[in-house]
């Protein structure tokens, strides 16, 4: 389960929880969009106000909450899981009390490419497209009328499901061999670090000490400042 839903810290930082807090803020916003278009353009349409409201000011208020609250940015993630599925139920209730009417399966359709294309882990993905074919499944089997055959409407979600697949194993495997790529270049810098720092204890023993400098030469001193770690010139004395 931690594995399923701990953040992601990579070499850019916290990218998943930024993609989610995108989700959050687009789901938020839309809704209220939706539910305006449906209402003015819909005269049949059933669009409860106060479901559409809750459903879109929770993942606002989850956004708000992520960026003051410790416990809310440590379960951001799971947070977000839970968000993600109860609007999926919700909107396949909202589509199945309006007999999936086209308008209300295309505003789904949207929603089910923005919630797609969000996940980073193909087990959120899997777990997403189970719930969500079972939840279409119920809908159809109980609606009494619908407006739009199930086997179009399962196959565009399929083709929907299949791309965002595609998309994140890609994503998945070139982030794998960014990371085998930057894994590489810390050890080759590691290796060169480890000779530069050999090379100043070489430069370090060669130069005299203080001691050693006023036993010879009283008012002799011996400027050495490299640049970094190392300097380019060895220095030599004798007396």
């Amino acid at each position: 389960m931690k594995k399923y839903f701990d953040i992601k810290e990579t070499p850019f930082g916290y990218d998943e929880a930024a993609t989610y807090r995108a989700l959050c803020l687009f789901s938020g916003i839309m809704h209220l969009i939706f539910h305006y278009i449906y209402i003015f353009t819909i005269k049949e349409a059933i669009d409860p106000f106060w479901q559409r409201m809750l459903v879109g000011f929770v993942p606002l208020i989850v956004l708000w909450l992520e960026s003051n609250i410790a416990w809310v940015k440590k379960h951001f993630i799971l947070l977000c899981m839970i968000m993600i599925h109860a609007n999926n139920f919700w909107f396949i209730y909202l589509m199945y009390i309006n007999q999936f009417m086209p308008e209300y399966y295309t505003g789904y359709f949207i929603v089910v490419m923005a919630i797609g294309f969000t996940f980073s882990r193909l087990s959120q993905l899997f777990w997403f497209v189970i719930s969500t074919m079972v939840y279409l499944v119920v809908a159809f089997l109980l609606s009494t009328e619908i407006h739009i055959s199930p086997i179009p409407a399962f196959s565009i979600i399929a083709a929907i499901f299949l791309l965002a697949w595609i998309l994140l194993h890609l994503k998945i495997t070139f982030n794998n061999r960014l990371n085998e790529k930057n894994l590489q270049l810390e050890i080759k810098n590691k290796e060169i670090t480890d000779s530069i720092n050999y090379a100043k204890r070489i430069q370090d023993a060669i130069l005299p000490s203080a001691n050693q400098l006023n036993k010879y030469l009283k008012d002799g001193f011996v400027l050495y400042v490299p640049k970094d770690i190392v300097a380019g010139i060895f220095i030599g004395w004798n007396t």
